[in-house]
């Protein structure tokens, strides 16, 4: 698996890379709105919990907890907002502030 699918949205299976423009990082209260949404409060944990089992920093498919921007969206009911996202040009935030925010 190249490094570019790494990554699969947990909520629709769209594949996309670990510093795409697909999932950004939310603040936390706005993430915990879209994990609840889907009912991912379990997988949560239970991905938290495989990536610090990890053996030599080897990365696997489906690490993390990844939900792309549109399910995200739909979570949310409304489009995202720079406040939505966490810090600034951050290198998970960049492309996808470039694509969303600047186009």
């Amino acid at each position: 698996m190249s490094s570019w699918e790494r990554c699969k949205c947990k909520v629709c299976e769209k594949r996309f890379g670990y510093f795409s423009n697909q999932s950004p990082m939310l603040q936390e209260g706005i993430w915990k709105q879209v994990v609840k949404f889907y009912d991912l409060e379990e997988y949560e944990l239970e991905a938290d919990e495989r990536f610090d089992n990890r053996i030599d920093n080897e990365m696997v498919d489906d690490e993390h907890l990844f939900i792309c921007y549109e399910c995200m969206e739909k979570a949310l009911g409304r489009k995202l907002l720079k406040e939505d996202l966490i810090g600034v040009d951050i290198p998970f935030n960049s492309q996808f502030e470039k694509m969303y925010f600047n186009s």
